[in-house]
């Protein structure tokens, strides 16, 4: 005997009738053989046959087929929950029970025993009771799109309550940028729109709309990504800057080295043509360009990592003080420029020089967006951010600070705009009229500082860019001339490594001409070598990175081994990344530098 065999009197004489739960019985391709008792608006015509899935909601269908398979592979009951949607569109939800029934030829079907809980359902998903439970926004709208009621969420968020709202249509609170894909999203589809809170600001949101069409309502389900979209840009401007940083770093070494033999043998052609000489003028704007370039080195290098600063107790209103009266010169009579110094703010701890560019790249902006005229204004304070408006500004952190504004009268910049005016080599300027790279360099240096620089701008009205300095305690410290005068000649020797062929030769002719011996080597590797060999120098000069052996590697060695021998390093970076005990008395020569620095500071190392 099968199961197929069975009637509807066997099934009721076996107590499967006799329950007030709904009874189904399906065979082993999950469709109905039996029921018990029919739902309102079905036949047993409708029902005979149909797969078990026929009314359930396609998403549960791979779900229930999952549980019923289980139960005829292992023979183990299961439960589980599901909806049902009747032929006239009803839904009631129902408990079910799953389990093996077996026919005397081995056949196996399954038993479904299920409960009504569409109540309980209703009961759990009531707006009323979960509707201010969740920190989601949510808000109830007529099938027209108009506001019936909003959650707590959503009234705190936005400042907007259900009284405020209700009866007006949605898109009226969508930002008018993204009022298109508001009005294009669809049911069940994500869509990110920007909602206006009352005080004229907007909430990012990721939002679902879901249809409830028995109650003829549209639920809105939006999550507040605000916060995390401002992370996340933030994150994805530091990976930019780093990217762009390493390969600047690189490309203004290699360039530090070709403009240090350029500069150089030009200043050594110069030398040897009398005043009036008709060459000299030439050569001259040859040394001009090359300081030109040696300035974007230094642009590329604080772009990167490799240009760390030298930090010093710094007073902010000296360093404005001193740059006002070269900006006065730079910036035309047209531009009135303020400065409004805040009463004993503390000091920063900073890089004097870094800040002064920091001042001078951002004035120069405002510069640029002044063309017909207009006020720079500089202002200084002293402020604390607490947790409160870092609530409101996620890119703050809180501490005391000093701030630094600096405001125009400008063109202003287009709100679209205003997210990328950090970037390397983004600018609105012409070609020609500007590198990208001042605003780029301002935020590195002040990033670098541990500060934090917002801009906020209107189109015609102007820009405010404010500029946050850890405030810190000590004396300002003064920065001290450079020596004048000739540079004695010498007889000493030096031993000299440098990887660089053109470097290393203008190096040679410039020492060799002040009198003093010179052996080269290619690296660091090969100096050690004739230090170890017992060769004796008064002086040894290094570049700090070669193959090999850099020359910071060898002054390491010579440290360890308590050397009295005289070093120079020389480099295409900063001295900042040689601070530690080793390197506290070694003078690093910044490339590219000319004959009188390097004569200078190699007098000045044998004299000690």
């Amino acid at each position: 005997m099968s199961l197929k065999d069975y009637s509807h009197e066997d099934l009721a004489a076996m107590g499967v009738a006799q329950t007030s739960d709904h009874i189904l019985v399906l065979d082993s391709e999950l469709r109905v053989h039996f029921v018990n008792r029919l739902l309102e608006g079905m036949t047993w015509e409708m029902t005979k046959g149909t797969h078990a899935t026929t009314f359930l909601p396609i998403e549960a269908h791979e779900r229930v087929v999952r549980e019923l398979q289980s139960v005829l592979d292992t023979g183990e009951p299961t439960s589980y929950e599901s909806a049902f949607t009747h032929p006239s569109g009803k839904r009631q939800y129902f408990e079910s029970r799953a389990s093996l029934l077996q026919a005397p030829n081995g056949e196996r079907g399954v038993v479904i025993s299920t409960s009504d809980i569409s109540s309980q359902k209703v009961e759990l998903f009531d707006l009323e009771h979960f509707f201010n439970l969740t920190d989601d926004l949510m808000a109830v709208l007529d099938k027209d799109g108009q506001f019936v009621r909003v959650n707590r969420a959503f009234e705190e968020v936005t400042g907007h309550s259900s009284e405020d709202v209700f009866g007006k249509h949605h898109l009226e609170y969508v930002h008018p940028d993204d009022t298109e894909a508001a009005s294009t999203a669809s049911f069940g589809a994500k869509a990110t729109y920007r909602l206006l809170k009352t005080d004229g600001s907007h909430v990012l949101l990721d939002l679902k709309m879901t249809e409830a069409p028995q109650a003829k309502r549209i639920i809105l389900v939006g999550r507040d990504i605000t916060q995390a979209r401002s992370i996340e840009r933030q994150l994805l401007m530091s990976q930019k800057m780093e990217a762009v940083g390493r390969l600047a770093g690189g490309i203004a070494h290699d360039f530090n080295n070709l403009l240090t033999s350029m500069l150089v043998n030009t200043q050594l052609a110069l030398d040897e043509l009398s005043p009036d000489a008709a060459p000299r003028e030439l050569l001259e704007s040859v040394i001009h360009a090359g300081n030109l370039s040696a300035d974007l080195t230094k642009q590329l290098l604080a772009v990167s990592r490799r240009d760390e600063a030298v930090r010093t107790e710094v007073d902010l209103n000296r360093v404005i003080t001193k740059l006002l009266t070269m900006l006065r010169r730079t910036i035309p009579e047209t531009i009135d420029i303020d400065f409004i110094p805040g009463h004993r703010i503390p000091k920063v701890r900073a890089d004097a020089a870094q800040l002064e560019q920091v001042l001078l790249n951002l004035s120069l902006n405002s510069r640029d967006a002044m063309d017909a005229g207009g006020r720079l204004t500089l202002t200084t304070d002293a402020v604390v951010i607490n947790g409160e408006y870092t609530k409101a500004h996620p890119w703050a952190s809180p501490g005391r600070y000093v701030l630094l504004q600096i405001s125009d009268t400008g063109v202003g910049i287009p709100a679209d705009l205003q997210e990328r005016i950090f970037e390397p080599f983004f600018t609105t300027k012409e070609i020609g009229q500007g590198t990208g790279l001042g605003l780029t360099i301002a935020y590195k240096v002040v990033q670098r500082h541990d500060g934090m620089m917002h801009v906020y701008s209107e189109e015609g009205r102007g820009t405010t860019i404010k500029v946050y300095l850890p405030a810190s305690l000590g004396s300002a410290s003064s920065i001290k001339g450079q020596p004048a005068g000739a540079v004695p000649p010498g007889r000493e020797h030096i031993l000299l490594a440098e990887d660089e062929p053109l470097v290393r030769a203008v190096i040679e002719r410039v020492l060799r001409r002040a009198g003093y011996k010179v052996t080269s080597t290619q690296n660091g590797a090969e100096a050690l070598a004739l230090l170890d060999a017992g060769r004796t120098f008064d002086l040894l000069f290094m570049d700090v990175v070669m193959p090999q052996m850099g020359g910071a590697d060898v002054a390491r060695v010579l440290y360890e081994r308590g050397s009295p021998l005289p070093i120079i390093l020389a480099s295409g970076y900063s001295h900042g990344a040689l601070s530690t005990e080793e390197f506290r008395d070694i003078p690093l020569l910044q490339k590219p530098f000319d004959p009188d620095a390097l004569l200078r500071v190699v007098r000045k190392r044998l004299d000690q």
